[in-house]
């Protein structure tokens, strides 16, 4: 465990999405949950927080930061990693 912070995300097995207006079985959706096998990761809405809100036109949709990195820790496989062989290349704020 990294202790890092992840978006949470249910685990039940699966998800029914249906539409409100249809009827007969019309407009039903399935997913499976890739907790359990599916390709679909179920998580609650998550919104920005109310410091990058004040920042953003409203309405605005969910900001992302990214991080790109590079590691140069399995090149010797026999070696133990370190801190210094993992660099970040780019960080972009995705408003």
């Amino acid at each position: 465990d990294a202790n890092v912070p992840v978006s949470p995300f249910l685990d039940t097995p699966a998800i029914v999405v249906k539409h409100k207006n249809e009827e007969g079985g019309l407009g039903i959706h399935f997913f499976k949950n890739a907790t359990h096998g599916g390709d679909w990761i179920i998580q609650h809405r998550i919104q920005n927080s109310d410091w990058v809100a004040s920042l953003l036109p409203q309405p605005a949709p969910l900001s992302t930061f990214r991080v790109i990195t590079q590691s140069r820790a399995s090149i010797d496989v026999h070696a133990t990693p370190t801190v210094e062989q993992i660099t970040a290349l780019s960080c972009v704020f995705r408003a």
